[in-house]
């Protein structure tokens, strides 16, 4: 009788340890994008997404963007190949893009393949990717918007994102 409650006890222990993981896994993913703009903090909290490769091609580009009150920000990586793990800095000959709007204004770091100019400068670095999630981080400072001759300084970026069509 003791070793029947003994092992009764251990299964309901077992039991409970499994539902409580079990129920740690079933919060849904929250995906983020958040930065700080010279120096204020930001956090997108609409539209969050990132893009994913269309079935049976290769992973060869991806855009990353999202929205807050009064702004949003998008950055892509256009590579041909495979993207991977590391570094992508606005460098000539290479397509990065980073784009800000902060109250209604576009700022733009950028760099264009098949040209010998750089606007700004920046890097955005992959840390995860998958065809369903990427994580990464971002800096940039933008080219001088025209009107004004400002840029905008975005530090501190990263982002955690449920990829999608």
């Amino acid at each position: 009788m003791k070793s029947e409650l003994k092992i009764s006890l251990w299964a309901i222990l077992i039991s409970i340890s499994i539902a409580g993981c079990k129920k740690s896994n079933d919060q849904p993913f929250q995906s983020y994008l958040r930065m700080a703009i010279n120096g204020t903090a930001v956090a997108c909290n609409a539209n969050i997404k990132a893009t994913a490769p269309l079935l049976g091609s290769a992973d060869g580009s991806i855009t990353i963007s999202g929205d807050w009150a009064t702004g949003s920000v998008k950055l892509e990586i256009i590579e041909g190949s495979q993207i991977t793990p590391g570094d992508y800095l606005f460098e000539v000959g290479k397509f990065r893009e980073a784009r800000v709007w902060v109250s209604g204004q576009e700022y733009l770091a950028q760099s264009v393949l098949f040209s010998s100019t750089v606007t700004g400068s920046g890097k955005i670095k992959i840390l995860e990717i998958s065809n369903d999630y990427v994580k990464g981080s971002f800096e940039f400072i933008t080219g001088i918007y025209p009107v004004g001759g400002i840029s905008q300084t975005v530090t501190n970026g990263e982002f955690h994102i449920k990829r999608s069509f």
